[in-house]
């Protein structure tokens, strides 16, 4: 595809090669994938993603490659030649992923203004060039990324920020993990009487049952009954 504006004309709002909205949306879902573009000389950008209508929840999946974006257009305002203007907090996810482009001319590559919750947002550019930038005279060129967030706003909410909540709990101790634990602390407290085979059993016993620690009581009579039984014997002597 190729788009040209060959007079050099148009304004800002509406001054893009290509628009892409979601426009009064709920839940929608945008997959475009986009390929060898020649996208020149635009007003505003080449490719604009924007909210119309106040969507809700909606998600934007962009995949270009094999292109080339360029501007040398006056007429209007530096700006990045792929752009998310997020301005009516209707977006959940933005995906972009930008292969084997060349970017160059007026304004930057990519320009991402979000003024919404975004649980997902995603930028890859590989195997690109994003250089060549300009400005018209007298005006003050712009990064080739740019990235605008306001503080109010927030970041991989939901599920997202729970799977991190998750993976920040600390894993569950083992049996011997949790015992030499404990037996530190007993070995603070009666360093001349610590016991770790004590500790073991403890925790052996708690984890598997009262069987275990009845076994165990039932092995002390037991050899209580035989050291009784060789005294009176004469055994034990």
């Amino acid at each position: 595809m190729t788009i040209l504006n060959p007079h050099m004309v148009g304004e800002v709002n509406n001054g893009d090669s290509i628009e892409i909205q979601h426009r009064g949306t709920t839940n929608g879902v945008l997959n475009i994938d986009m390929t060898r573009l020649d996208l020149r000389d635009p007003a505003s950008a080449n490719i604009k993603i924007l909210e119309a209508a106040n969507p809700t929840n909606g998600v934007y999946n962009l995949s270009i490659s094999d292109s080339v974006f360029s501007n040398a257009n006056p007429a209007g305002s530096l700006d990045g030649q792929i752009r998310l203007s997020g301005a009516s907090n209707g977006t959940k996810a933005f995906t972009l992923t930008v292969r084997n482009t060349k970017f160059s001319g007026f304004g930057g590559a990519v320009g991402i203004l979000n003024a919404n919750n975004l649980e997902t947002l995603k930028v890859l550019v590989e195997n690109s060039s994003l250089s060549d930038f300009t400005a018209p005279a007298g005006a003050t060129p712009i990064a080739a990324v740019t990235v605008t967030h306001p503080a109010d706003k927030t970041l991989g909410t939901g599920r997202d920020r729970s799977r991190r909540r998750a993976a920040r709990q600390p894993r569950p101790q083992s049996l011997r993990e949790e015992c030499r634990t404990r037996r530190v602390g007993v070995e603070r407290q009666h360093r001349d009487r610590s016991d770790p085979g004590r500790c073991h059993g403890r925790l052996l016993g708690r984890r598997t049952g009262r069987r275990v620690g009845q076994r165990q009581r039932h092995a002390h009579a037991a050899d209580a009954a035989d050291i009784r039984s060789d005294t009176l014997t004469g055994r034990h002597l």
